[in-house]
Formats: structure tokens, C-alpha cells, sequence
């Protein structure tokens, strides 16, 4: 008989697990504009209180009694330690009371290598209808939503902001680039062996050595012309 009452409490945590402990699969959002959680309470890491231009959030949400939320802890704090030098940043977020968050997070330690909170409205879990858990949340550098889904899934799509960030940046450094370039290369021009030099420096200088030479030649003039009048 209690094997029986051990198959059927078996069959009912298999079926809470499933229901409460899995998101759906992952998404791309359009551009909505995300309204950083307020209320946060933060357990591990500098506390965050809105989304920084230039910067990029993942924010998951977990909690210390599912299975695969412990199970994305290695991944995620590999995320933030990999991504962290092109502005990642990684929040996760339970709903659990702060000692219990608290108690596991400082169990777990530098294996847990991310920023932890507690609480927080409003919940992205509630604003898309999410009713498992873990799921993740991609902010991007303009602190729109970008993806949501399985925070196993979210490398991706990180790698695609950081791609875009970069192009974003090379456009920009190629030009600051082909100015310094001009720059410089104005700067070696007037500097050339010999101290003569080419380019707009030396141009200059040969325009100032005309002058004085027609300033002499003037002055000479006027010189010859007086002592033929004194003849």
C-alpha cells in the first residue's frame, strides 16, 4: 500500500515540477520598451535601480526550490563573466522572502557570480502571462525587450547585441580612425627628413619666404632708386 501513496505523490511532484518549473519556448519581442523592476531588494552585488544607456540586462527569473533554476546558475554566471567587459549585465530575480534568498545565495558563493534581488514590480513574468520558471529577459543598450525564454538559450541572442554594439562602434571608431589618420599623417608631412617637409606646413612656410624675399627685393628698389636720384 504505501508503495502505491509513494507512486502517486511521485506522479504529483513530476506534474508541479513540469507545470511551475519549465518556460515555454523562447521568443523575440519587438522592441517594447522595459520599465525597470521597482522594489527590488538586493542580496548579492551592487544594487541596480534603472536600465543604463550603452548597457545590456539579462533578468531571469528564478527561485531556490526549482531544479532547473539551480541548474542555470553555472550558466549564467559564465554569461555574466564572459559578456561583463561589453556591458552585460545579469540580475536574477525571485520571489521568494529575502532569508531564504539570502541563505542560498551565500551557500552557493562565488559559484553564483551574478546579481541576486528579491521582489520587485512589475514582474516581466506577469507583464508577458509567464507562469514558469527559470525564464529570461534581454534588455538591450536602449532598454527596449528583445527576447525572452529559457535562460540556457539566451547566448545567442546576447552575442547578436554585443555583434550589433560592435558594428555600432566601428562605424564610429572608422571615422574618429580616418580623422586621426588625416591628422597624423598632416603631422608626419610637415615633419619630413631634412626639416623641409611637404604638405600644408611646408606650403605655408615657402608662401612666408616668397613674401619676405618680394619684401627685400622691394626694399632694394627703393634703395637703388634713391642713391640714383642723390647721383
Amino acid at each position: 500500500m504505501n508503495w502505491i501513496v509513494l507512486v502517486l505523490l511521485w506522479i504529483v511532484v513530476r506534474f508541479v515540477i513540469s507545470k511551475f518549473s519549465s518556460s515555454p519556448q523562447g521568443k523575440l519581442v519587438a522592441g517594447e520598451t522595459a520599465v525597470f523592476p521597482a522594489g527590488l531588494q538586493f542580496v548579492k552585488g551592487d544594487a541596480v535601480s534603472e536600465f543604463i544607456p550603452g548597457s545590456f540586462y539579462l533578468i531571469e527569473y528564478w527561485a531556490t526550490w526549482c531544479p532547473p533554476c539551480r541548474n542555470s546558475i553555472p550558466h549564467l554566471s559564465a554569461l555574466q563573466k564572459k559578456y561583463e567587459g561589453q556591458g552585460l549585465t545579469v540580475i536574477g530575480i525571485s520571489a521568494e522572502d529575502v532569508a531564504t534568498v539570502s541563505k542560498f545565495v551565500e551557500r552557493k558563493g562565488d559559484d553564483m557570480a551574478y546579481r541576486v534581488a528579491v521582489g520587485g514590480k512589475p514582474s516581466y513574468l506577469e507583464t508577458f502571462k509567464i507562469s514558469g520558471i527559470p525564464h529570461s529577459f534581454l534588455i538591450d543598450s536602449t532598454g527596449h525587450h528583445v527576447w525572452h525564454g529559457h535562460p540556457m538559450e539566451a547566448e545567442r541572442f546576447i552575442e547578436e547585441l554585443v555583434k550589433h554594439k560592435a558594428a555600432e562602434g566601428k562605424d564610429k571608431d572608422g571615422t574618429d580612425v580616418a580623422l586621426d589618420s588625416e591628422g597624423e599623417s598632416t603631422q608626419q608631412d610637415s615633419s619630413q627628413e631634412g626639416g623641409e617637409g611637404v604638405g600644408p606646413a611646408k606650403d605655408a612656410k615657402d608662401q612666408r619666404a616668397l613674401e619676405e624675399q618680394d619684401e627685400d627685393d622691394a626694399g632694394g628698389a627703393e634703395k637703388d632708386s634713391a642713391e640714383k636720384k642723390d647721383d
